[in-house]
């Protein structure tokens, strides 16, 4: 296997001659299939696809990342590209419907992850330990979120559902916690610090930077929010999924509705914060529903999207074409 890594700076001669080098010699050797596991790699794909060679390409992204990486980019993908695996329903009906691709060349197949090995003991020790860590009261509940701090992944809105889940939660310590990201250099940190100190919530909002082992954080999670505005099939879901964390998300921003369904969670109109901010007090106030919605979740990660599930259904792609 060879890993080109992230593409050089337009500065760095060295490494693009290097690249380029190594697409030459990849694109004259005999391999007998191109799996490309993204749609931002066009120029990638051009090198790799010639003569007669096949292309399956993953597609882990939805349009907003399509877009930014141009039109000429998907243009090449979909040049080159002879069958599709899509992550989610809805990256599929966004390749069908915003860039005409056939349906017939696209088959779906979940997001998955290595499940978690964390026994109830085990979880328990790790909720503690991160409430001493960020200075959580024991007994406190907590809302969590995760992921990089940008546009699409909506810290804001995670800001907003803190503040509207604190109105109807008035009489329970609720704590919220987003992990991911990084304070120094994450984009309009400064403003949503601003909003935190705004909501008067500097007390009972934690934005943790990104760690090796974020499932450490989950354990301490009553309830995950995924306030995403366009996410493709968050892996994070599966993860806290996968602890038992009932899930709340948004319609129309991805394919977390695909997993949370209408038994692990709530899916509520797409940035419906009031909803939202409903929905996960319901869950709040209710040891018994969060178990419920929590272990159903945790079910359907370990049926649909262990690798041991996915893994064998994208080879048997790779081998049709190959």
């Amino acid at each position: 296997m060879t890993v080109l890594g992230p593409w050089p700076s337009r500065w760095d001669l060295a490494g693009l001659l290097r690249r380029r080098w190594l697409l030459a010699r990849l694109a004259a050797a005999s391999h007998g299939l191109v799996y490309s596991n993204t749609v931002t790699n066009g120029h990638v794909v051009q090198s790799l696809a010639r003569g007669s060679r096949p292309v399956v390409s993953h597609i882990h992204e939805l349009e907003s990342i399509i877009r930014s990486f141009g039109t000429k980019n998907f243009d090449l993908v979909s040049q080159h590209t002879r069958a599709y695996v899509a992550c989610s329903n809805a990256v599929r009906d966004n390749l069908v419907e915003k860039h005409r691709i056939d349906p017939g060349a696209i088959e779906v197949v979940h997001e998955f992850i290595q499940i978690p090995s964390v026994t109830a003991e085990g979880a328990s020790r790790s909720r503690a330990r991160v409430f001493r860590e960020l200075g959580i009261p024991a007994g406190a509940l907590v809302v969590g979120a995760s992921g990089t701090r940008d546009w699409r992944k909506s810290p804001d809105l995670f800001i907003q559902l803190a503040q509207a889940v604190r109105r109807r939660c008035l009489q329970l310590p609720v704590y919220f916690v987003w992990v991911g990201g990084s304070a120094a250099s994450a984009a309009h940190w400064d403003e949503l610090h601003y909003d935190i100190r705004g909501v008067g919530m500097e007390d009972q909002i934690r934005f943790v930077e990104s760690r090796p082992n974020a499932i450490d954080v989950f354990c301490a999670f009553d309830v995950f929010a995924l306030v995403s505005r366009e996410d493709p099939y968050p892996l994070v879901c599966l993860e806290a999924a996968s602890l038992g964390k009932p899930i709340v998300c948004f319609d129309g921003s991805g394919g977390a509705r695909e997993l949370v369904e209408h038994d692990a969670g709530f899916v509520v109109p797409y940035l419906d914060i009031e909803t939202m901010a409903a929905r996960t007090s319901e869950l709040l106030g209710s040891e018994q529903l969060r178990r419920s919605q929590g272990v159903r979740a945790a079910s359907k990660v370990r049926a649909r999207h262990a690798v041991s599930v996915a893994a064998p259904k994208i080879l048997k792609i790779i081998e049709r074409y190959s």
